[in-house]
């Protein structure tokens, strides 16, 4: 074979599909090409090549280890996706390799913790925004309220059920009434 794999796999991102596959040795090799489909027996379409990813060309001939990579950005949550890896020699003859599947699965990106994060911009004018995660439980309540300097509840954000994940509130700076707070 013009290219010995040693490992062909795919890792879950939380936006993306991970492939990653290692060669052992490369005779003549161009560079590989990555193709994609819905079904394991389907029709692969071609996803990326050497051609326009300089990260997918080849060593031509190489009797060392060599790692490579490519990020499915095109992809959609809980969708499994099938993949075959293609290496081109020299002379345009294409080696299939696979297929291995990928899928992304949302529940293993759950935060472990809640997590409040510096607003920004700080100071704002006009507004603010603030970020936020919640872990994965049932029946969380969720009160964002902004206090003064004094403690007081100055402005209500938001008070209500939120689901498992990541969260964003802004703020204007005005107050329960719609009254413009002072700075600080």
């Amino acid at each position: 074979l013009p290219v010995s794999l040693s490992a062909f796999n795919s890792i879950s991102q939380r936006n993306a599909i991970r492939l990653e596959w290692t060669t052992q040795t490369e005779i003549n090799n161009s560079g590989f090409e990555v193709y994609r489909s819905l079904e394991e027996e389907g029709n692969y379409q071609l996803v990326t090549s050497y051609i326009n990813n300089d990260s997918l060309e080849g060593a031509g001939t190489s009797n060392s280890p060599r790692q490579y990579g490519y990020s499915d950005l095109s992809v959609e949550t809980d969708i499994t996706y099938y993949y075959r890896l293609a290496d081109v020699n020299l002379a345009g003859i294409r080696t299939f390799h696979g297929p291995i599947s990928g899928k992304i699965d949302p529940a293993s990106f759950l935060p472990e913790r809640f997590s409040l994060d510096q607003n920004y911009p700080n100071p704002f004018n006009p507004e603010t925004t603030i970020d936020f995660t919640l872990p994965e439980r049932q029946d969380l309540q969720v009160n964002a309220t902004v206090f003064d300097m004094l403690g007081r509840n100055v402005r209500t954000l938001f008070s209500g059920r939120l689901e498992t994940g990541s969260h964003r509130l802004k703020w204007n700076g005005l107050d329960d009434n719609d009254n413009i707070l002072a700075s600080g």
